[in-house]
């Protein structure tokens, strides 16, 4: 894991790219809202952005057989201490004998799914000092996902450089 400090913005508008031309393809459409003042986080870029492509991916996998429309609403914001970013789809949810241990190994929707995508996204943002969490059914249909890193603290990360330095 290569960690530095880093826009989650960023790394979002990349994966962003990368996963477009698939959502097209599957009539998908992902509206995304990115607040203009996320503050940088603490990261691998490359796990960050295969979290974000696996939760979006699974989204998009889990509208395929659902009638109507297919959305995918993407939203990062901030309260200061954490950076967040929620998935949510308007399709068929996760059912609720699945929900307790959707992030374990080998637990999956889909018939030919390896139950893996969620449970090296729970493996990545835990690495981080982060969170992931299948939010609570609310009014709309579907499913969301968010997860949570810690905000990037320069002062805190040169006194952890310092006391590591004054300790050897």
């Amino acid at each position: 894991m290569q960690r530095a400090p880093g826009s989650l913005a960023e790394v979002l508008q990349s994966a962003q790219e990368l996963i477009a031309a698939e959502l097209r393809q599957t009539g998908v459409a992902l509206q995304t809202s990115i607040s203009p003042d996320l503050p940088r986080v603490m990261m691998d870029v490359q796990q960050m952005e295969q979290v974000f492509i696996n939760l979006v991916r699974n989204a998009a996998q889990a509208l395929a057989g659902h009638a109507g429309e297919h959305r995918i609403a993407v939203n990062a914001f901030t309260d200061g201490i954490w950076v967040a970013v929620s998935v949510r789809d308007n399709g068929p949810g996760v059912p609720a004998d699945l929900r307790e241990k959707i992030f374990d190994s080998f637990v999956t929707t889909k018939s030919d799914g390896t139950g893996l995508g969620l449970s090296l996204c729970k493996r990545f943002v835990e690495a981080h000092g982060g969170h992931i969490e299948l939010l609570p059914f609310g009014e709309q249909p579907g499913a969301c996902f968010r997860f949570r890193l810690p905000a990037f603290d320069p002062d805190a990360a040169v006194t952890e450089a310092r006391v590591r330095r004054s300790s050897t």
